[in-house]
């Protein structure tokens, strides 16, 4: 009723020393068990925590392998709430690891412990290790269970957030390809445009050229028939063109 525990040692063969070892080594024991107990407590408290985390991520994944959402838009929701859970759940692991890895050495101390105090079998008495198996190891087992959950959690986000950003990866990669398409087909018509213009550009030259020659001839041999300048210039036209 006084939340004290009481303990009878009864020492027939010991000497002062091995009884004063006993005697720590059963306070240990029990000291040690309470510390361990700490994360079991923490365990508790935290386990709806991680529950609603874990029904979230299979909400998440399912939401993922739906046709309906699988948009640049529905990616991007994906992606945060992913990121806000990968976030609540790293924020979970820092306010417990620390306690549930102490609760598992100090658990791991109590073991050794019982097995210092070399236990015996007394008839109509129950050990102290079949009283802790009873009690404190299936204790130890769900805070154990609840890290290996911790654990998974952690994992499957991080295995979807992978897929997704697969997707989010292929689908961009089909953006550019398009792009690049869209982008090829503008500058082999910008090419042809250019090259058509370059062709206006040869026949503009060589009309502005013949011209020149032209007058040119007229004015060194202002003498010479009409027709002699047409003719020139006739024959000059392939030339210019070339």
């Amino acid at each position: 009723a006084t939340g004290l525990g009481r303990m009878l040692l009864i020492n027939r063969t010991l000497t002062a020393g091995r009884a004063g070892r006993m005697v720590q080594r059963l306070l240990e024991i029990e000291t040690y068990r309470l510390m361990a107990l700490m994360s079991l407590a923490l365990t508790r408290r935290a386990n709806t925590t991680l529950t609603d985390l874990e029904a979230r991520l299979k909400a998440l994944i399912e939401r993922t392998a739906t046709p309906d959402v699988q948009s640049e838009a529905g990616d991007r929701q994906l992606l945060d709430a992913l990121t806000r859970l990968a976030a609540e759940t790293a924020s979970l692991g820092t306010a417990t690891r620390y306690r549930l890895s102490a609760g598992g050495a100090y658990a791991e101390l109590v073991m050794r412990r019982l097995s210092d105090i070399r236990e015996s079998r007394v008839d109509g008495m129950s050990r102290i290790s079949s009283f802790l198996d009873r009690r404190f190891t299936p204790a130890m087992r769900t805070c154990e269970a609840f890290l290996r959950r911790l654990d998974q959690l952690e994992t499957g986000i991080d295995r979807a957030s992978d897929m997704l950003r697969t997707r989010v990866d292929v689908n961009l990669q089909a953006q550019n390809s398009a792009l690049l398409s869209d982008m090829e087909s503008r500058s082999r018509t910008q090419l042809r445009i250019q090259e058509a213009v370059e062709g206006l550009s040869v026949f503009a030259i060589s009309y502005y050229l013949i011209g020149l020659l032209k007058v040119v001839s007229e004015g060194l041999f202002p003498s010479e028939d009409a027709h002699a300048h047409k003719w020139l210039a006739a024959i000059a036209v392939p030339i210019v063109l070339g």
